[in-house]
């Protein structure tokens, strides 16, 4: 990453345990996470005008594994959120928006970040595989949309999404 590579993260290679690490959050943008859950998330895209999500829908549904909250906060000077999903925290059960997808700028290097990805169905589904797709190709100081023509190569679209 200092000398401009790029690194894609996937689910639990998001999440370090026992415990969140402020180490790995300077590197990859999140630590860690503190809850969980399964079942399905709306995620709500609101990077817009992000090239990995362009053209996209407002929200995309996915059954999976959320984390959340990032541990240690984000550093936003740093990190862009993608996309977001609506979690409730259990103590207070108020909702709120938790980063699900996010970019990270460290050295000359990038890094894009996904929560979801627990479940093998998850890479079936062409919109997972399309952000997906998109950020590796990014990561890798590549145009976003180089292998959008691969999301649909076979992919499933009567799965459990």
């Amino acid at each position: 990453l200092k000398r401009g590579g790029g690194f894609v993260v996937i689910h639990s290679a998001t999440w370090t345990k026992p415990k969140a690490d402020p180490d790995v959050a300077a590197l990859v943008g999140v630590g860690g996470f503190t809850r969980y859950r399964h079942g399905t998330l709306q995620v709500d895209v609101v990077a817009r005008d992000h090239p990995i999500c362009k053209g996209l829908p407002d929200r995309i549904s996915f059954l999976d594994e959320p984390y959340w909250p990032p541990t240690p906060p984000l550093d936003t000077g740093r990190v862009t959120v993608l996309a977001v999903s609506e979690e409730t925290d259990p103590m207070t059960q108020k909702p709120s928006p938790q980063p699900i997808f996010w970019t990270c700028q460290t050295g000359r290097g990038r890094v894009f970040g996904c929560v979801p990805g627990h479940y093998t169905w998850t890479f079936d589904g062409p919109w997972f595989r399309l952000l997906l797709l998109r950020g590796i190709a990014w990561a890798g100081g590549q145009p976003a949309g180089r292998l959008d023509h691969l999301a649909l190569r076979g992919a499933r679209f009567a799965d459990k999404q």
